[in-house]
């Protein structure tokens, strides 16, 4: 194994360094991007800097926002499933694809 095949290029912010493989997760945890020859990201660095980290939990609080209404509106649905059920209403039947 040459040299080249055994390093990796990380970036932050301006800095672009060339690290071992076995260094890379040392470097992704203190924020470093793993990057290609065209610098192009591989792997994401875990956020660092106060920004990041807002950014981050900005964005998963989103998601988790999201997924509570989507629960929420399954529940419902559910809940009027088993009213009809319990009136004796036919459920509605399921529609079965057409193979094509």
């Amino acid at each position: 194994m040459s040299l080249i095949d055994s390093t990796v290029t990380v970036r932050r912010g301006n800095v672009v360094l060339d690290v071992s493989r076995e260094t890379l997760e040392k470097y992704l945890s203190d924020g470093y991007d793993q990057v290609n020859q065209h610098g192009v990201v591989i792997k994401e660095g875990a956020p660092n800097d106060p920004a990041a980290l807002k950014s981050a939990y900005d964005k998963q609080k989103s998601q988790i926002e999201e997924l509570e209404a989507q629960i929420e509106a399954l529940e419902k649905e559910i809940q009027a499933y088993k009213d009809k059920a319990e009136k004796g209403e036919k459920q509605p039947e399921k529609t079965q694809r057409k193979k094509s």
